[in-house]
């Protein structure tokens, strides 16, 4: 079989497709811990932002693989503004601006995977 085969082309663009789907369906699946962690960082909890951290840097690397360009770039957002709160004594920034922006980019993250998720 040759790699011009568009048969082999075809069946590898079904796998793709699938893996695609499945990526989606796992972050979506994951969205109300991701929103739980973000309430609980919100409240005071500063191990939930490496956590968060560590869930966004997932979803950064594998839209960017799977050609989700929108929650690619929430998630890079996202992932610099935890990359820039960790190591920040929390009780400053637990009503600071940047734990609003922290929030809102937590929730533009979500609309962009669930819109993802609605055009595949």
């Amino acid at each position: 079989m040759s790699t011009n085969d568009p048969d082999n082309e075809t069946r590898l663009l079904e796998q793709l497709a699938l893996i695609r789907a499945s990526f989606l369906r796992r972050i979506q699946d994951e969205l109300p811990l991701f929103r739980e962690q973000l309430a609980r960082a919100r409240a005071g909890d500063s191990t939930e932002l490496e956590q968060l951290q560590s869930f966004v840097h997932r979803i950064h690397g594998g839209a960017a693989t799977f050609d989700f360009i929108k929650v690619s770039e929430s998630a890079e957002k996202l992932e610099t503004l935890l990359e820039i709160l960790i190591g920040t004594p929390l009780a400053t920034i637990a009503e600071s601006e940047d734990m609003r922006r922290l929030v809102e980019s937590g929730q533009r993250l979500a609309l962009a995977i669930g819109a993802a998720t609605t055009r595949a």
